[in-house]
Protein backbone atom coordinates (compact mmCIF):
# COMPACT_ATOMS: atom_id res chain seq x y z
CA UNK A 1 0.00 0.00 0.00
CA UNK A 2 0.90 3.51 -0.56
CA UNK A 3 0.75 6.62 1.27
CA UNK A 4 0.47 10.47 -0.34
CA UNK A 5 0.34 13.51 1.53
CA UNK A 6 -3.12 14.93 2.76
CA UNK A 7 -6.02 16.17 0.25
CA UNK A 8 -6.95 19.64 0.98
CA UNK A 9 -10.84 20.14 0.54
CA UNK A 10 -12.38 23.69 0.28
CA UNK A 11 -15.33 24.97 1.79
CA UNK A 12 -16.52 27.47 -0.22
CA UNK A 13 -20.39 28.61 -0.63
CA UNK A 14 -21.50 28.99 -4.32
CA UNK A 15 -24.51 31.94 -4.72
CA UNK A 16 -27.51 29.93 -6.49
CA UNK A 17 -28.80 32.18 -10.10
CA UNK A 18 -31.98 31.64 -11.68
CA UNK A 19 -32.20 32.24 -15.37
CA UNK A 20 -35.64 32.40 -16.21
CA UNK A 21 -37.19 32.72 -20.15
CA UNK A 22 -39.78 33.01 -22.13
CA UNK A 23 -40.66 33.28 -26.16
CA UNK A 24 -43.94 33.67 -27.84
CA UNK A 25 -45.24 33.29 -31.54
CA UNK A 26 -48.15 34.90 -33.24
CA UNK A 27 -48.86 34.66 -36.72
CA UNK A 28 -45.93 35.84 -38.08
CA UNK A 29 -44.49 37.62 -35.26
CA UNK A 30 -42.48 36.96 -32.17
CA UNK A 31 -41.12 37.65 -28.95
CA UNK A 32 -38.12 36.90 -26.30
CA UNK A 33 -37.29 37.37 -23.01
CA UNK A 34 -35.31 36.84 -20.31
CA UNK A 35 -34.32 37.66 -16.26
CA UNK A 36 -31.20 36.85 -14.05
CA UNK A 37 -32.09 36.61 -10.41
CA UNK A 38 -29.86 35.99 -7.88
CA UNK A 39 -30.76 34.31 -4.34
CA UNK A 40 -32.55 37.08 -2.89
CA UNK A 41 -34.69 37.62 -5.69
CA UNK A 42 -32.83 40.66 -6.34
CA UNK A 43 -32.44 41.24 -10.60
CA UNK A 44 -29.19 40.68 -11.78
CA UNK A 45 -30.11 41.13 -15.68
CA UNK A 46 -32.70 40.91 -18.02
CA UNK A 47 -33.90 41.62 -21.77
CA UNK A 48 -37.09 41.79 -23.86
CA UNK A 49 -37.21 41.94 -27.85
CA UNK A 50 -39.57 41.59 -30.95
CA UNK A 51 -38.93 39.87 -33.47
CA UNK A 52 -40.94 40.96 -37.23
CA UNK A 53 -41.97 38.57 -39.52
CA UNK A 54 -38.65 38.41 -41.43
CA UNK A 55 -36.44 37.59 -38.51
CA UNK A 56 -39.17 35.00 -37.49
CA UNK A 57 -38.57 33.05 -41.07
CA UNK A 58 -35.35 32.82 -40.44
CA UNK A 59 -36.25 29.58 -38.11
CA UNK A 60 -39.01 28.28 -40.42
CA UNK A 61 -37.81 25.18 -41.45
CA UNK A 62 -39.72 23.34 -44.50
CA UNK A 63 -43.58 23.66 -44.19
CA UNK A 64 -43.28 24.22 -40.21
CA UNK A 65 -45.94 26.25 -39.13
CA UNK A 66 -44.65 27.27 -35.98
CA UNK A 67 -41.25 27.71 -34.02
CA UNK A 68 -41.89 28.26 -30.35
CA UNK A 69 -39.63 25.85 -29.56
CA UNK A 70 -37.09 27.76 -31.42
CA UNK A 71 -37.53 30.78 -29.99
CA UNK A 72 -37.74 29.63 -26.82
CA UNK A 73 -34.30 27.83 -26.94
CA UNK A 74 -32.99 31.50 -28.95
CA UNK A 75 -33.94 33.23 -25.60
CA UNK A 76 -31.83 30.82 -23.16
CA UNK A 77 -28.79 31.26 -25.17
CA UNK A 78 -29.17 35.44 -25.70
CA UNK A 79 -29.60 35.22 -22.33
CA UNK A 80 -26.68 33.05 -21.46
CA UNK A 81 -24.57 34.84 -24.23
CA UNK A 82 -25.40 38.19 -22.93
CA UNK A 83 -25.32 37.81 -19.24
CA UNK A 84 -24.88 34.46 -17.79
CA UNK A 85 -21.74 32.65 -19.00
CA UNK A 86 -20.45 35.41 -15.95
CA UNK A 87 -22.29 33.22 -13.40
CA UNK A 88 -21.14 29.63 -14.99
CA UNK A 89 -18.98 28.81 -11.41
CA UNK A 90 -22.42 29.84 -9.71
CA UNK A 91 -25.45 26.79 -8.74
CA UNK A 92 -27.30 27.90 -11.40
CA UNK A 93 -31.29 26.57 -12.23
CA UNK A 94 -33.12 27.14 -15.84
CA UNK A 95 -36.12 27.57 -16.48
CA UNK A 96 -38.09 28.49 -19.96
Amino acid sequence: MSYGSPRRVFSTVRETVYILTDASFDDSRGGLGGVLIDQQGAVLAWFSLMLDEQQVQQFIQGDAQVVIGELETLALLLLLWTCGLNYVNHGTLYST
